[in-house]
């Protein structure tokens, strides 16, 4: 009788270590469902300022903004009105927006609603439109939008605007209409 016990015993021990051998073979080999992890705000600053510097030291430019949000999985950054500081080799701009994206790995600033622009320098102007988009590494401005400029002696509406910043150079297209108004002297 007790050999009987103990081989039942042994039976069920070993039936046991099958099923969980069995069960843990499972495991390996049905795939992972794992859920995709949301794009939400891995960071939220608030009333920050950054500056970039060029690789000689000299300052690229400075954002500041009421808030960011930056998403760690799309590698962004959500801006609240931000202000955007951009030294450039003939001038400096000086841009502000209602909100703003920031593509981090490509080094692109997409301001947009109400985005007002001034460049400082020998030819100072000033400029409207809803968007402006910053190409930090070309050091470039492009305005895809509508644009108001007013310049020494006048304004000028034209469909889009690019302006290289190191260059000091601004293309204007897009059904462009410019009004002088005299000088008295």
């Amino acid at each position: 009788m007790k050999k009987q016990g103990i081989l039942s015993l042994t039976g069920i021990a070993l039936l046991g270590l099958i099923v969980l051998m069995t069960l843990h073979e499972w495991d390996y080999a049905a795939p992972l469902i794992t859920a995709e992890r949301p794009d939400v705000p891995a960071l939220i600053l608030e009333n920050m300022t950054s500056v970039r510097h060029n690789a000689d030291g000299t300052r690229q430019y400075s954002v500041s903004a009421k808030a960011l949000s930056w998403f760690e999985i799309s590698n962004r950054s959500e801006l609240s009105e931000p202000s955007v500081e951009m030294f450039g080799n003939k001038a400096n701009w000086f841009v502000s927006a209602n909100q703003g994206k920031m593509q981090q790995e490509k080094k692109i600033m997409d301001l947009s609603g109400s985005v007002h622009a001034r460049r400082d320098g020998p030819a100072p102007l000033s400029l409207e439109t809803e968007r402006l988009i910053y190409h930090a590494n070309e050091e470039r401005l492009h305005i895809p939008t509508k644009v108001s400029i007013k310049h020494v002696g006048g304004n000028t509406r034209a469909g889009q605007l690019d302006a290289d910043l190191q260059q000091g150079i601004i293309k204007i297209k897009g059904g462009v209409e410019t009004h002088y108004v005299p000088t008295s002297g």
